[in-house]
């Protein structure tokens, strides 16, 4: 917006927030002072045979679509804020002390997830010949 201090931001659709933003709440992008560098591969454990990353704690919540829920996790070993994600509540198996310190620290979305009602997902409909 030119005669703003509003910008609007090249995201991707699936994150499901309005890209405008005020200015200050952005800050410059700045390189990696040693590009070549890498980041120590991330704590994680094999369940079933299949690789998992362990929660830290949760951070904040937000409603999607059939009430459900998506949490911002907070990953052990990953200490950059970036590297925080949304996930759906049916990825969080066996969660239930973070998802309990969470709830206490957060009430409202304790009474969201008690007392929401789930909307099923929509039929198709078939067509008749």
């Amino acid at each position: 917006y030119p005669e703003s201090d509003a910008y609007v931001l090249d995201i991707p659709t699936l994150w499901q927030i309005h890209p405008v933003f005020h200015a200050s709440l952005l800050t410059q992008f700045i390189e990696d002072p040693v590009p070549e560098r890498s980041q120590p591969p991330p704590p994680s454990v094999m369940v079933d045979g299949h690789e998992e990353f362990v929660i830290k704690k949760f951070l904040d919540w937000k409603p999607t679509q059939g009430n459900a829920m998506q949490f911002l996790v907070k990953w052990l070993g990953h200490d950059d804020p970036k590297e925080n994600s949304w996930m759906h509540e049916g990825y969080l198996e066996e969660c239930g002390t973070h998802l309990e310190d969470f709830f206490k620290r957060c009430p409202e979305a304790r009474d969201y997830f008690e007392n929401r009602t789930r909307v099923p997902p929509k039929k198709k409909r078939r067509a008749r010949s």
